[in-house]
């Protein structure tokens, strides 16, 4: 029998990915047994929908929370997730929409190699940060910049292409070396948008469907199997149903990536189904899981207690997938680059197979 996988987000904002009420993403994932699942629901005992933001503000909606962290079924073995800094994913997108393509066609050099568009994503979060906690008018035009790389991938209009390069200009005469020699790659790419520019506007930066197949190999992996996957009405995950068929459809079976970001290709899906959370129990355990992630970082006022509580839980002793800024022992990290493929490429060359 195919093992199923409950999914569920938090703080999806689609390719909004600056909104500051919402400044983290995460993808959930449980796996668990029918039988597992009643005894779970016996175990919690909680009447109403398990809708974590419908129940934290009650106290025995939050007694029931505190009653599945605890359960000797809530671990590693059940539960993993994807939680996304969408300030740090916006300057990765940068490197990887508009610094990529110039080393790749310009210079001729791949930078994903040796995690080399990560420790550059670093770079320039670790430059535009700092330097916006420095200086008024350079916090004012990073914002801009975010806001503005935003825009234009969303409108891909004249005039936001413009504002956007207009503000990379500006912050290069502001910007200390090592962020303007960052900044300064990105403005060959303006002559090179028809590369990066999707017709796909409004999910072009949603990274809804990314964190699916980092969790579904997760899930292959330790499962040794495909898998079934149960979701919410997710509108990212229905809009790109399409070309999820045809990931699916791509023949072979192997392993493609760079270093230890590997994943199997095609990915190892047998079924996914859309259902309504309020009818799906597992469901509502992977709603519990997104919100609770995102609730740790973010809070609520007047719920700072319960706030700790989840962060002192098993919930962040769980292996999961951040995006977010490295540590300085990873971006050092040697890596293993002898079997490293281009999983774009990979794509790309498996897709046109099937026109």
């Amino acid at each position: 029998m195919t093992p199923k996988v409950y999914f569920d987000e938090a703080g999806n904002t689609g390719s909004n990915i600056t909104n500051n009420k919402q400044p983290y993403f995460v993808l959930s994932s449980v796996n668990f047994t029918d039988e597992e699942l009643v005894q779970l629901q016996e175990d919690v005992a909680f009447n109403d929908e398990l809708h974590f933001v419908k129940i934290k503000s009650r106290w025995d909606g939050r007694a029931a929370i505190k009653r599945l962290l605890e359960h000797p079924l809530f671990d590693e073995h059940h539960v993993t997730f994807q939680i996304v800094d969408k300030a740090f994913a916006t300057y990765a997108f940068m490197v990887d929409m508009l610094i990529e393509p110039f080393f790749k066609f310009r210079l001729h050099e791949n930078l994903y190699k040796e995690r080399s568009n990560v420790k550059m994503a670093n770079c320039l979060y670790s430059f535009a940060e700092s330097a916006s906690n420095k200086d008024a008018t350079i916090k004012a035009y990073v914002q801009d910049l975010k806001k503005g790389f935003e825009t234009m991938m969303r409108q891909q209009t004249v005039e936001t292409i413009e504002d956007f390069y207009e503000t990379v200009n500006i912050l290069c005469t502001m910007a200390s070396d090592g962020f303007r020699d960052i900044l300064s790659w990105m403005l060959p790419s303006q002559d090179m948008l028809v590369m990066v520019l999707t017709e796909d506007k409004k999910y072009c930066l949603d990274i809804t469907l990314s964190s699916l197949l980092v969790l579904t190999d997760h899930w292959h992996k330790k499962l040794n199997s495909k898998i079934d996957i149960i979701t919410d009405n997710s509108k990212q995950l229905y809009a790109n149903r399409n070309l999820i068929d045809q990931l699916l459809a791509i023949d072979g079976y192997q392993s493609i990536g760079y270093d230890t970001r590997k994943a199997t290709f095609p990915p190892q899906i047998n079924h996914i189904e859309f259902v309504d959370s309020k009818t799906n129990y597992g469901v509502q355990i992977a709603d519990l899981v997104a919100s609770m992630a995102a609730f740790s970082y973010t809070g609520t006022k007047g719920l700072e207690k319960f706030q700790e509580e989840i962060k002192a839980s098993k919930l962040f002793q769980i292996p999961c997938y951040p995006l977010m800024p490295a540590s300085a022992e990873y971006l050092m990290q040697e890596v293993d680059t002898s079997n490293d493929s281009d999983p774009l490429d990979f794509i790309v060359e498996k897709l046109a197979e099937e026109e």
